[in-house]
């Protein structure tokens, strides 16, 4: 009797981590981001640069991001190993997302040359809906693919496109993984 009784424990443990693991990820979105197949490609909608510097705008749905590189200077050739991977110049990278919010951030110079200015403040949003922070990133990711092949942009900024790129593809990654955590979380 008692062997039974603890038989039926667990599967109801069983069934209420199951159906408690199902409402979270209904709650959340499967895989928690847009993927890049799903129809829906980024659109450029603003594009704007020189030989120093490239601000683009790019949406897909109701996501967008702004992606702003500044490039402040040479580099010291000390710092140049590989020219294929070390760029020549020291720049500025920020990426607002759909509230304008600059989230992804990445300063080579000395000193972030004015890119945050028309910020109200660098303290994120009150009531960030975490969903939108992982499709907003996601798009950064897809935008600097496309960017990347781009004639113009790709070629002349490709260190600075792998850098935000790179930037936004690991807080994803990072932001999912919390997530998993939260869904499955580790057992000792």
């Amino acid at each position: 009797m008692e062997k039974q009784i603890q038989k039926q424990n667990t599967q109801k443990n069983i069934s209420t981590h199951l159906m408690t693991s199902v409402a979270v990820i209904a709650f959340l979105g499967v895989g928690c981001t847009v993927p890049a197949e799903n129809g829906l490609r980024p659109q450029l909608t603003q594009l704007e640069h020189d030989q120093m510097s490239f601000t683009a705008t790019v949406e897909r749905g109701d996501s967008h991001v702004t992606i702003t590189v500044q490039r402040t200077g040479p580099r010291a050739s000390d710092f140049i190993r590989d020219p294929e991977i070390d760029s020549p110049y020291e720049s500025d990278a920020v990426v607002r997302n759909r509230y304008d919010f600059p989230f992804l951030r990445s300063f080579g110079g000395d000193a972030p040359s004015g890119m945050l200015e028309g910020s109200e403040s660098t303290d994120p949003p009150r009531n960030i809906n975490q969903q939108h922070q992982l499709e907003d990133l996601q798009l950064v990711v897809d935008a600097a693919d496309m960017l990347r092949d781009d004639a113009e942009i790709g070629e002349s900024f490709r260190w600075e496109l792998r850098e935000v790129r790179s930037m936004a593809a690991g807080a994803l990654e990072h932001a999912n993984d919390g997530l998993n955590g939260l869904i499955h979380p580790k057992v000792d």
